[in-house]
């Protein structure tokens, strides 16, 4: 069983190297395999580094996105079982192999996602917290399986009729967004996705300024999502994640509005032993990977991450409902 590894890449030296490596130093690669790194008109020099470590780079004619890039690699690619990576993830020894076993099964479905080791690939403010919130949703997935309903492009596998199926990736994203999410809940609608909790990659996650300007955009982006398809998703994106967003945004404010009106600490005092019992699973987490003070940090960037997710989603929402709010009164004008 062959594959085509297929790696959209835009500016991404500092990582593309380690990454080519790791896929090809995997010990279910190959000879007749194959690594795509798309180039998407990189100002950098990852191209040339990806050449030198052994991929073979397609450079696009144009820069448009990881949407397009994905796209192509498809079309470039040979072998029928497609494995997607992002180009600032390390595959984890082991991974391939993890995926050809699972694709040689009779039973196996057609599409397979990994996830995102709790070890981040590098140790900057907010990485560690980053990696965690991420392996404790799949970690959360474990214990209680629903259906998955977003492919995971850092680290997924699915064979080309399930991709072609779908439709590919849309295009008119231009940015990694949430074009992944309204990639999947086109794929879904044909083929379910199957998880496999011990197939994974590092990932180099944002630092503490991206993550907030990522959950912003993400936030906003995704509630335009949210509220033309009225669902939460299996991971990541659930009714329990957005209930813990909301009552870390929330009891602070009560606690504050205590000040004023007694009453209100109560509620908000009721409000923080939810938020901390439902998040308990994930401060532990922090609490056994990133020690007292991580605990404490971690909790921090929660609470702050939160304001900021609620504020995107409902900015999302209103932005949704206005376009179409234009287009009822375009169609009876």
């Amino acid at each position: 069983m062959n594959v085509s590894i297929i790696i959209p890449c835009y500016n991404s030296a500092k990582t593309i190297t380690a990454l080519v490596r790791s896929v090809l130093e995997q010990r279910a690669y190959a000879p007749d395999d194959e690594l795509l790194v798309i180039d998407d008109c990189s100002t950098d020099e990852s191209p040339a580094l990806a050449t030198e470590a052994g991929a073979r780079v397609i450079t696009m004619e144009r820069n448009g996105g990881p949407s397009l890039a994905r796209n192509r690699g498809v079309a470039e690619a040979k072998h029928d079982l497609l494995v997607f990576l992002d180009s600032d993830t390390w595959l984890e020894p082991g991974a391939l192999e993890r995926i050809k076993s699972y694709f040689a099964k009779p039973d196996a479905l057609m599409c397979l996602n990994g996830r995102c080791s709790d070890i981040p690939l590098r140790n900057a403010f907010g990485c560690g917290y980053k990696a965690l919130v991420e392996y404790c949703w799949h970690e959360d997935y474990l214990r209680d399986p629903k259906p998955i309903t977003c492919f995971n492009t850092r680290i997924g596998a699915m064979r080309r009729q399930a991709f072609q199926d779908s439709g590919g990736f849309d295009g008119r994203y231009k940015k990694a967004e949430v074009e992944d999410y309204e990639f999947s809940y086109r794929l879904i609608r044909h083929h379910p996705i199957a998880f496999d909790g011990g197939l994974m990659v590092r990932h180099d996650f944002p630092d503490f300024r991206g993550i907030l300007k990522v959950y912003w955009i993400r936030a906003v982006k995704w509630a335009e999502l949210f509220y033309d398809r009225r669902a939460f998703d299996g991971a990541g994106t659930t009714a329990n994640t957005a209930l813990a967003h909301l009552l870390g945004a929330a009891f602070p404010l009560f606690l504050l509005g205590g000040l004023v009106w007694a009453w209100l600490s109560y509620l908000g005092l009721l409000l923080m032993l939810t938020f901390f019992w439902h998040e308990r699973r994930l401060f532990k987490l922090f609490w056994q990977k990133l020690g007292f003070f991580g605990l404490l940090s971690g909790v921090a960037q929660h609470l702050l991450y939160s304001y900021v997710i609620v504020a995107g989603v409902a900015y999302g929402l209103l932005k949704a409902m206005k376009t179409k709010l234009g287009k009822l009164r375009g169609q009876t004008a």
